[in-house]
C-alpha cells in the first residue's frame, strides 16, 4: 500500500500549529460570539384576549396527514367550523393527504399574565 504525499504536510502543519500557537499570523481568529441581553417576555394579555383564548381552545385540534402512496404528510392545527364536526385548517396541511387525523391540542397550559 502506497503512502499518501498528504501525510507529511499534514504532520508539519499539525507541528507548527503545536509549537507556534501565538503566533502573529496574517489572518485573526474569529470574535467570540457572545450572548446579547434576552428579550423582555410579552406583557400579559389583556383580560378580554384571555376570555377569548379561554372560550376557543377547547375548539382547536392538531392536524395531521399521510399518503402512504407518495409519502407526503403534513401537520398542524385547525378549529371547529360546526357542530356536526367540520374542520377548517389550512391547506399545506392537506394538500398531499389521503389519510388524516385529528386530535385536541393540550400541548401547552393557557398563557398566564
Amino acid at each position: 500500500m502506497r503512502a499518501s504525499p498528504w501525510l507529511p504536510v499534514l504532520l508539519l502543519l499539525a507541528l507548527a500549529a503545536y509549537l507556534l500557537p501565538d503566533a502573529n499570523l496574517p489572518f485573526a481568529p474569529p470574535a467570540p460570539v457572545t450572548q446579547g441581553a434576552l428579550p423582555a417576555p410579552p406583557r400579559a394579555l389583556p383580560a378580554q384576549s384571555q376570555a377569548l383564548f379561554e372560550r376557543s381552545r377547547p375548539a382547536t385540534v392538531r392536524v395531521e396527514s399521510v399518503n402512504p402512496d407518495t409519502r407526503n404528510a403534513g401537520i398542524g392545527t385547525g378549529f371547529f367550523i360546526s357542530a356536526g364536526g367540520q374542520v377548517l385548517t389550512a391547506y399545506h396541511v392537506v394538500s398531499g393527504g389521503g389519510s388524516f387525523r385529528c386530535a385536541p391540542c393540550r400541548a401547552s397550559p393557557t398563557p398566564r399574565g
